[in-house]
């Protein structure tokens, strides 16, 4: 199980940070603008991906 658990990690902590970054595009491109459709859909995308690392580490370990 942590040879699936270490690689979801590390894919969820990468996209955070990532994800930090990429969110202030978005905000601070005008709106309508190719970048500010770009970002957003980037940022849609790497939040999906986040996600669903979250799901595989919590199928992996569950704790409740």
């Amino acid at each position: 199980m942590d040879t699936l658990f270490s690689p979801a990690l590390i894919v969820h902590i990468g996209c955070g940070f990532i994800l930090a970054a990429a969110g202030l595009l978005p905000i601070l491109a005008r709106k309508g603008s190719p970048l500010h459709r770009w970002a957003g859909r980037t940022f849609v995308a790497l939040m999906s991906l986040l996600l669903a690392a979250a799901w595989v580490m919590t199928a992996l370990r569950f704790n409740a």
